[in-house]
């Protein structure tokens, strides 16, 4: 069932960076607000980037799209409790509460008009829940007629390897960190001086 996506465990943090820095520009081009929060740790996941990267896409585009005046959209992530959070959220026309359960499915109308389907993708939000299943997420909708709409994505992340070694011909101890699988692209920290520690090739 997932042979349509292509899993790699990666930092997701410069990916996430380089879409929301792509959509700022797009914000100055068609006179829009757009602002970002990312915190500055790693997302660490298993995940297919290009197919995550058109689920935000996907959510800030419906974001910007569905307003009656200059719209003002924002987009924060963090990890919490081993997940990373994604929201993203507008100040929108909304969505009646009796429209929220089934916006998820497919080709589902929601009067007036296809308010969320997305150039593009065809598929709007029910692409967007497609996805966010495969990677053993879960979506959490909040919205409000006239006032707008948060969408939250929340991501299982993976574990960090962590290792520390003494050199003991340098008198220093060496952390080594990364993903399990991909050791060899991974950083090498010389940690004599706790607070900062020195990347070098490994």
């Amino acid at each position: 069932k997932n042979k349509i996506l292509n899993f790699t465990e990666n930092d997701f943090n410069p990916t996430l960076r380089k879409l929301c820095t792509e959509f700022t520009e797009i914000s100055k081009m068609e006179k829009f607000n757009f602002n970002f929060e990312i915190t500055e740790e790693k997302f660490p996941l298993k995940c297919d980037s290009l197919h995550l990267t058109n689920v935000v896409n996907n959510l800030l585009d419906n974001a910007k799209k569905y307003c009656t005046e200059t719209p003002t959209v924002k987009l924060t992530a963090r990890i919490k409790q081993k997940k990373l959070y994604i929201s993203i959220s507008d100040d929108g026309i909304g969505i009646d509460k009796k429209e929220q359960k089934k916006i998820f499915k497919k080709h589902y109308r929601v009067s007036p008009g296809d308010l969320y389907i997305v150039k593009g993708y065809g598929l709007g939000l029910s692409y967007v829940k497609k996805i966010v299943s495969l990677h053993k997420g879960s979506i959490e909708l909040e919205s409000e007629l006239n006032k707008g709409t948060k969408i939250t994505i929340k991501l299982p992340t993976v574990n960090w390897y962590m290792k520390t070694y003494i050199d003991k011909q340098n008198n220093k101890h060496l952390l080594v960190t990364g993903l399990p699988t991909k050791l060899k692209n991974s950083n090498l920290y010389i940690i004599d001086n706790i607070d900062q520690g020195t990347p070098l090739s490994f």
